[in-house]
């Protein structure tokens, strides 16, 4: 299955909890600062936010650039990690358009099993430990499987 935007994951998870776009709008920019401070990509690519300007970027764009080490294997890196399965993972948009759901790692383990995806979708828990992101250029780059240099707690 090719997935390309989070409607198709709802209907895919038709039970996913969704977040409001105000908390959609906070996690991103806590995402941002959690993987993406003091990076020269200052903004995303959206309409919704008012960041896309003539000069525009992914914000897995500084990934590529070994701003944080990647790991070559990414999914089989994730699969090993000690990932309790019942963990919550927020799925969200480059876009802030749509709002973010919200699944367990477990349920991403099986997405991952067999899907493609082919947007830029990223899937990262609440405390920002990790975050694993799909750009839409995956055969050029990505997936992204990164561990975050310090661990945040923000919930």
């Amino acid at each position: 299955m090719e997935f390309t935007n989070i409607l198709e994951l709802k209907e895919y998870f038709k039970e996913a909890r969704g977040l409001s776009i105000e908390e959609t709008l906070q996690f991103r920019k806590d995402w941002r600062q959690a993987f993406a401070k003091g990076t020269k990509v200052l903004l995303h690519n959206c309409y919704r936010c008012g960041s896309n300007t003539r000069w525009n970027s992914y914000d897995w764009n500084h990934f590529k650039s070994n701003f944080y080490p990647i790991h070559d294997n990414s999914l089989q890196v994730i699969n090993q990690e000690p990932i309790p399965d019942l963990e919550e993972v927020i799925v969200f948009e480059e876009d802030c358009a749509v709002s973010a759901i919200v699944i367990s790692f477990a349920e991403l383990k099986k997405l991952l099993d067999g899907n493609n995806f082919k947007g830029d979708l990223y899937f990262t828990p609440r405390h920002f430990s990790w975050t694993l992101v799909f750009p839409y250029q995956d055969s050029l780059c990505g997936p992204f499987f990164v561990k975050n240099k310090v661990s945040l707690s923000l919930v």
